[in-house]
């Protein structure tokens, strides 16, 4: 039983990173956008024009800064089971935003483009 619900786990895992390169190479296009390592937060950050608006927490959680007016605008809200920000203020400018489906990657997409133009 042990071993199903690692495979099950190992595959899930598998899946969100593929999903996470391909969110990559999408955002790749958009000119001034580029992944390194963070020097901040660690593992993959994104930056536009040398200057971080979003890194990954995980493969499948973005935190992403879309200013606290558009997250407002958009009725976004914080996890409320966040491992990485649990006493994030509900005025940040900061979202952590989740994907798990191939469907969430173009509306992650539009969310950065959205981001950006705020920089």
């Amino acid at each position: 039983m042990q071993y199903v619900q690692f495979a099950i786990a190992l595959t899930k895992s598998t899946g969100f990173a593929q999903m996470m390169n391909q969110l990559l190479a999408e955002l790749r296009k958009i000119e001034g956008v580029e992944d390194r390592p963070s020097p901040v937060a660690g593992g993959c950050a994104l930056f536009y024009f040398g200057k971080e608006f979003a890194h990954f927490h995980n493969t499948n959680e973005l935190d992403l800064r879309l200013t606290k007016a558009i997250i407002r605008k958009l009725g976004m809200q914080h996890p409320p089971d966040s491992l990485h920000h649990p006493t994030r203020s509900p005025n940040s400018a900061w979202i952590e935003v989740r994907f798990s489906l191939a469907s969430d990657i173009p509306k992650l997409v539009e969310l950065v483009k959205l981001a950006i133009t705020k920089l």
